[in-house]
């Protein structure tokens, strides 16, 4: 390798120490920090100069990062692309660097071009799910998978209809009429059995499902509905930020086990006094 080569050393790794203190930041001082694993393992021996602290980061990732199992890759290295041979993600006391992009993709500062932005491998979650299990990354994994499963269970897709052996002539094609039932504005009021969706207490949360002005079938309830549909995002986050902490009290306490009260089911919500003072 040519000695000149610019802010790489002899092995082919990043040099930081050219960079003004001034210049590192945080994220810089966590990199450092990672237990180095390789040399950065150049695609075809070829290696680049890394004068960018995006290329010094990448190729700093590439030497510490945990390496994609044989045929788990992101679309980027399984094609050949990138400076570096190995798809490699680093995760680092709990964070995930580049949110899951490789560190091939960052390397020009892309990082929205690796497939694993999109959607974390199972390798990627499991690795993650032992670093920190309450990662944002993890909650919105949960939650898609959540409402895949909701929508399976209440919107199963209509069975194919059969066909007779014996016809000899084509029907006219038939228009679907949705079905009776799987329309919002069909909910029952709260107080009865029958409800859309699971069971839940009402005390900690209330459905926009129950809110009849979302489907008014205008523009107003249009509007209400996105706005419902965009806010569940941050909603799912706190859900599951609230479920680990009060998990994480009670254990502390030893009480998450502890039996029901007797009481303890007519203990006001903390926030009904809020509720009241509003109206």
């Amino acid at each position: 390798m040519p000695a000149s080569l610019a802010g790489v050393d002899g092995e082919g790794n990043p040099k930081f120490g050219e960079i003004i203190p001034e210049l590192i930041t945080e994220f810089d001082e966590k990199l450092l920090r990672v237990p180095l694993a390789r040399n950065v393992d150049w695609r075809d021996g070829i290696v680049q100069s890394c004068t960018t602290a995006y290329s010094k980061r990448s190729a700093l990732v590439q030497r510490t990062g945990r390496i994609a199992p044989a045929g788990q890759s992101c679309t980027c290295c399984a094609n050949r692309e990138g400076p570096f041979k190995e798809c490699v993600v680093l995760i680092f006391e709990g964070d995930l660097i580049y949110n899951g992009a490789c560190a091939n993709c960052c390397f020009q500062t892309k990082p929205y071009n690796c497939s694993f932005r999109a959607a974390l491998p199972a390798w990627v979650l499991d690795w993650l799910k032992q670093q920190n299990p309450y990662h944002r990354m993890m909650i919105e994994a949960k939650s898609k998978e959540k409402g895949v499963r909701l929508q399976q269970n209440f919107f199963p897709s209509p069975a194919p209809e059969k066909t007779q052996a014996t016809q000899t002539t084509p029907e006219s094609p038939k228009v679907l009429q949705p079905k009776k039932g799987l329309e919002p504005i069909e909910l029952k009021a709260k107080n009865e059995t029958e409800k859309f969706g699971p069971d839940y207490n009402s005390t900690w949360y209330q459905s926009p499902l129950e809110d009849q002005a979302l489907f008014g079938s205008d523009e107003e309830g249009f509007a209400r509905a996105r706005l419902a549909y965009h806010s569940h995002h941050m909603l799912i986050t706190r859900a599951y930020f609230d479920h680990a902490w009060l998990k994480r009290y009670l254990e502390t306490h030893g009480r998450l086990d502890a039996p029901l009260s007797e009481t303890e089911n007519s203990i006001p919500s903390p926030f009904s006094a809020l509720s009241l003072a509003d109206q």
